[in-house]
């Protein structure tokens, strides 16, 4: 059994073990060396996936309303657009950013951060004025919101030590000539072309304007929107082509820009 076992340790160490050394000095005691064991090569290194390309920011071109040669390429309908972003009605809203009788408003004061007023919502009565507290009857027909702020705070300076009053238009979007932040025309196939009102918070998209407007009909192709912005002291206006697929399928947001007071959007008809 144990000669065996012997023979067996001696299989192993020739079998396995040997082929690691190598015999040196032609015999003449006998020195060995550890063999290192073959490594596989390391694989070539991966390139890394090249970053995605940038979406296209929204083309913008400049059109010069005096220049005919300009509008060439245009369409009869995007000419119409041109024509009413350049007499510039939706920049200022028909109230001219004004507060005019029978709008409503609500005024808060603070002073050092802290409440101190917040009317319900008052009307402007035909005089062209509302009741505060304190204050009572002041004019404020025919003046922008900020003007009335700095002019109420003026005002309750007598009241109180360096107020900051906020004036809040409430109105609604069913009239959007009346809103003080103008408003944006819609023309084309959508729902309901006509105005639609700049909100307060001024954050409308080209598709939250489609929205407001009932939405675009099932003729229309939302991938060569265009956007015209006025620019009334250069008697010119900047046309933004929009493509909403894009914002839909690929998620590119920043297609989806921002509008602007006195902006006339055109969704033209799909080709079948």
């Amino acid at each position: 059994m144990k000669s065996a076992f012997c023979r067996f340790i001696a299989v192993m160490f020739s079998g396995v073990l040997f082929p690691l050394f190598s015999q040196e000095n032609g015999g003449e005691g006998v020195g060995f060396r550890l063999v290192e064991p073959v490594r596989p090569a390391p694989a070539p290194a991966r390139d890394a996936d090249p970053a995605p390309a940038a979406a296209p920011a929204p083309e913008r071109i400049r059109l010069d309303g005096r220049n005919p040669a300009a509008t060439a390429s245009l369409t009869a309908e995007e000419r119409a657009a041109l024509q009413l972003a350049l007499e510039g009605d939706g920049v200022r809203g028909r109230s001219g950013n004004m507060i005019l009788p029978g709008m409503q408003v609500v005024v808060n004061v603070l002073v050092q951060g802290k409440e101190e007023i917040r009317t319900n919502p008052q009307r402007i009565n035909e005089s062209g004025r509302i009741a505060l507290p304190l204050i009572l009857n002041v004019p404020v027909a025919n003046m922008s919101l900020e003007e009335i702020e700095n002019r109420l705070a003026e005002l309750y300076s007598e009241y109180f030590r360096e107020p900051h009053v906020i004036v809040e238009f409430i109105g609604s979007t069913d009239d959007p000539y009346l809103s003080p932040w103008g408003f944006v025309t819609l023309m084309g196939n959508v729902a309901r072309p006509g105005p639609v009102a700049v909100p307060p918070t001024q954050n409308m998209t080209v598709s939250g304007a489609i929205k407001a407007a009932g939405g675009e009909s099932s003729s229309a192709n939302t991938t060569s929107i265009t956007v015209f912005r006025p620019n009334l002291e250069a008697n010119s206006v900047e046309r933004y082509s929009v493509n909403l697929r894009n914002v839909g399928r690929r998620g590119n947001h920043e297609d989806d820009i921002t509008v602007k007071a006195g902006d006339v959007i055109f969704i033209p008809e799909r080709i079948f």
